[in-house]
């Protein structure tokens, strides 16, 4: 059965995608922006961090998909002390502050390239213990929309290795017609087309919807 969690307030004003920015000093300020713009970020990524304690040993394999600066990445390595991390997202900026903020790490691996294609280059049979992707793909380029992106997940996933997705989602912004915007419905079918065992869990915080997934197969 599907547990469903709390849905916190709603906001009503609508997310503008991501820009191309001019430095690393242009992608902090956006990440903050954005943090003020969702607040309920920080309570997502306690979430997925306390999931991940309760799910995988210190020496998992980690991906972050789209992983921007490293928030969510930073907050998941301070707990799993061994674990090898590798995050893919096709801005150089945002790798900088990844690079920055994970630097004690030696663990820790980046590639900058469009998710899709940063993705392939990992190579099938990766075999990694989670993955997740925290607020990509209302923020990222045509390209990078989710159903590609979960199947290249799904091709490098251990069996029941577990994939975290984390999207704002339509119907949550009152007046909003973002077509970058997925109902969980639509998020849904595009994982199970992926692969992934869908259903077993569901957890609304504000207006982020953050799908819990499993590689069974």
């Amino acid at each position: 059965m599907r547990r469903y969690g709390c849905l916190l307030s709603s906001d009503t004003r609508s997310i503008p995608p991501m820009p191309t920015f001019e430095d690393t000093a242009a992608a902090l300020a956006w990440t903050h922006a954005r943090q003020r713009l969702l607040p309920s970020l920080s309570d997502v990524r306690r979430h997925v961090a306390d999931r991940l304690m309760y799910l995988v040993g210190r020496r998992a394999r980690l991906l972050d998909v789209g992983g921007g600066a490293a928030l969510l990445g930073e907050v998941v390595m301070a707990r799993l002390a061994d674990a090898a991390y590798v995050w893919v997202d096709p801005s150089p900026e945002m790798r900088n502050l990844a690079e920055a903020r994970l630097a004690h790490r030696p663990d820790c691996f980046f590639r900058t390239a469009p998710l899709v294609e940063g993705i392939a280059s990992i190579g099938a049979g990766a075999a990694f213990d989670a993955a997740w992707g925290l607020d990509v793909f209302a923020a990222r380029a045509p390209e990078d929309r989710p159903a590609a992106v979960h199947r290249e997940v799904y091709a490098r996933m251990a069996r029941g290795g577990r994939y975290f997705v984390c999207e704002p989602f339509a119907g949550a912004f009152q007046g909003d017609e973002d077509s970058r915007l997925e109902t969980v419905d639509a998020q849904e079918r595009a994982l199970a087309d992926a692969g992934f065992e869908v259903g077993a869990s569901l957890t609304l915080v504000g207006p982020l919807a953050v799908h819990e997934m499993v590689r069974s197969g």
